[in-house]
C-alpha cells in the first residue's frame, strides 16, 4: 500500500494554458481538492479544482495561455494508489455507493453514473427537460440504502433520490423524484410558509455543541 499519493495536474493542462507552476496561488491561480470517494475493490476517485484569475484579462480572451479558466477534475486510482485516469470540466462533488460499488457525479452537464471497474453506465443530460432542474441541486452524499443526497442551492431544501438496482432505469427513477420534488416543494410551501425559501421552525430546539 502507497500512503502517500499525488493529485495530478495533467501536463495537457499546463501546456495548454502555459501555467507556470512556479508562480505563487497569491498570485492568481490554484489547485485544490473538494472530494475523496472510495469503493469496496479499493479503488477510489478524487475531484479537484484548477483555476486562474489574473487581473486585467479579459472574459473572452481568445488566448489560452493567457485566458482565465477553471476546471474540475477527476482522477481514479487503483487501490495502490496509481492514477488511471482523468476527466468530467465543471464539476460540484462525488458520491460513493459502497453497497452497489458505484460512482455518480454531478456537474452543470449532468449526472454520471460509473461501476467499480471504472466504466461510465449512465449520462443524464441536464440540457433535457426532463433532468432540468437538477441545475440548481448540489450532490453531497449517498446514503447506506443507496439514495443520493443533493441539496438546492436556493432554496434550502433537500432531495432524496433512491438509486435503482440498473442504471438503466437511473433516468426514470431521477425523472420521477424530480416531478414528485415540485408537487412536494408545493405542499411545503404551503405548510410552511416560507421567506425567500428560508423555512422557520421551532418545533425543534437548538442545542449547544
Amino acid at each position: 500500500m502507497n500512503h502517500a499519493i499525488p493529485v495530478p495536474l495533467p501536463s495537457a493542462l499546463i501546456d495548454h494554458h502555459a501555467v507556470d507552476l512556479e508562480r505563487k496561488y497569491t498570485d492568481g491561480w490554484g489547485m485544490e481538492v473538494h472530494d475523496v470517494a472510495t469503493v469496496p475493490s479499493g479503488e477510489f476517485y478524487a475531484l479537484y479544482r484548477v483555476h486562474r484569475r489574473t487581473y486585467g484579462v479579459a472574459r473572452d480572451e481568445a488566448d489560452p495561455a493567457k485566458a482565465n479558466f477553471q476546471y474540475s477534475l477527476v482522477t481514479r486510482y487503483t487501490a495502490d494508489g496509481g492514477p488511471l485516469a482523468t476527466a468530467t470540466g465543471s464539476a460540484t462533488t462525488i458520491a460513493a455507493d459502497p453497497a452497489r460499488e458505484r460512482i455518480y457525479h454531478l456537474n452543470r452537464y449532468g449526472l454520471f453514473a460509473w461501476t467499480a471497474t471504472g466504466a461510465r453506465a449512465q449520462r443524464l443530460d441536464l440540457e433535457d427537460e426532463r433532468y432540468k432542474l437538477l441545475k440548481h441541486f448540489k450532490l453531497f452524499d449517498c446514503a447506506p440504502a443507496g439514495e443520493l443526497v443533493l441539496v438546492h442551492r436556493a432554496q434550502h431544501l433537500m432531495l432524496r433520490i433512491e438509486c435503482p438496482a440498473s442504471l438503466d432505469d437511473l433516468d426514470q427513477v431521477v425523472e420521477n423524484a424530480l416531478r414528485s420534488c415540485t408537487e412536494e416543494r408545493t405542499v411545503l410551501k404551503k405548510q410552511w410558509q416560507p421567506v425567500n425559501w428560508h423555512w422557520a421552525d421551532g418545533t425543534a430546539p437548538p442545542h449547544r455543541l
